[in-house]
């Protein structure tokens, strides 16, 4: 039995604080740590438009490799690991199991301060994570606040949701950093290095 994108969408797996979305097959294809996507926000329509988008884009990609006699008639399902979370702390949690991840933080203005506390933490606490900024359009003007506490990238509406799905492409197929100490990064960002 074939299962639609919003069942797979619902097979959810509960954990204290954030929400899991699994993908099993999708999983096996991409690194199961840099294809994870995690979602900071309170209303959870930002995460909507996202799935959305990782359907579209694997549904695209999955019609460019058959005949058009046998491309599915169903969305494909999502291409990576979607985890979304609430508060900043489960968001601080759900990075810490995945430090590689990229980090979606939506920046409302309920949300400012906090959204914008955990954007500057993210770079110290995780280098190897990336943050994209998903704002309200009220927020527009905190774009360069935004980017220079690290976000890599600023989206102001949620049909731009397909620039984050080629952001995380993007991210899941760089190669991992590898480790080095405090004084081997330092060293790096000297001048005459």
């Amino acid at each position: 039995m074939r299962q639609s994108l919003d069942d797979v969408c619902r097979a959810v797996v509960r954990r204290s604080g954030p929400t899991y979305y699994d993908d099993a097959e999708v999983c096996n294809r991409m690194s199961a740590v840099r294809s994870t996507l995690i979602v900071f926000e309170r209303s959870g329509s930002w995460a909507v438009a996202i799935r959305q988008a990782l359907a579209r884009r694997t549904a695209v990609a999955g019609n460019a490799a058959k005949p058009e006699s046998q491309a599915p008639r169903a969305m494909a399902s999502p291409s990576c690991r979607l985890v979304e979370t609430r508060t900043a702390s489960d968001c601080r949690e759900a990075l810490a199991r995945t430090p590689d991840s990229l980090v979606a933080i939506a920046l409302a203005p309920a949300t400012c301060d906090e959204a914008l506390a955990l954007l500057a933490a993210i770079g110290d606490e995780c280098p190897a994570a990336r943050a994209v900024v998903l704002a309200d359009r009220r927020m527009r003007s905190y774009e360069w606040l935004a980017r220079e506490l690290g976000a890599a990238h600023f989206v102001c509406s949620p049909r731009r949701a397909a620039e984050v799905v080629a952001m995380l492409e993007r991210h899941a197929a760089s190669p991992p950093s590898p480790a080095r100490g405090t004084a081997e990064r330092v060293w790096d960002t000297l001048p005459w290095s």
